[in-house]
């Protein structure tokens, strides 16, 4: 069986309450701060002599009453990405960007008395092969320097956590041509007349 593995993004231009509160459960937490150019360069000046093309795309969301999903190809590679360019339109709100991975399966051929027998995916294991991805996803490297442009700690985090991040950022990024700002996000601490 093929995999497909899917990195998702907000596309918003500040930061969002609902999101920190859906991807951190309420515990402190950190993101971060990129473009869509910035990932998409991070990704291909990394991954130049990899065979796994990424395919960087804004989720559509419609209505399935009314709409439905372009049919696909499975021996198409392009064509196996329609299932996850869309979601309901009750999470328009996630406004989402997602790259996306995937690997066509491997096939192991055994040569047998009766001719050669073909054996895809799961039946792969049964035999005592190796499956493509054990670490469970597909590898894919990015150059730090070039995707963020921020790391930001959510409003929960204590203080020293903040710091703590930043302490780490700047050790790993100290002998790099690159700085990486730390925020600590102050989302609900902005005056605001509601």
């Amino acid at each position: 069986m093929g995999t497909t593995d899917i990195s998702c993004w907000h596309l918003k231009e500040s930061e969002s309450a609902t999101m920190w509160g859906s991807y951190s459960g309420g515990d402190p937490t950190i993101c971060i701060e990129s473009t869509v150019g910035r990932l998409r360069d991070a990704i291909n000046r990394a991954n130049s002599n990899k065979d796994d093309e990424v395919f960087i795309h804004k989720v559509q969301y419609v209505d399935y009453e009314e709409f439905d999903v372009p049919d696909w190809d499975p021996i198409n590679i392009g064509d196996y990405l329609p299932p996850y360019l869309y979601k309901r339109l009750e999470f328009a709100g996630e406004s989402e960007l997602r790259a996306i991975v995937q690997q066509q399966p491997r096939v192991v051929i055994r040569q047998t008395p009766e001719g050669p027998e073909l054996y895809p995916g799961d039946k792969q294991v049964e035999m005592g092969v190796e499956p493509e991805n054990p670490q469970g996803g597909i590898p894919v490297n990015v150059n730090p320097g070039i995707l963020c442009t921020r790391i930001h700690v959510s409003e929960n985090a204590p203080k020293w956590k903040a710091e703590a991040v930043e302490t780490v950022v700047n050790k790993f990024t100290s002998s790099e041509s690159y700085s990486l700002p730390v925020v600590h996000s102050n989302l609900h601490n902005i005056d605001a007349v509601f």
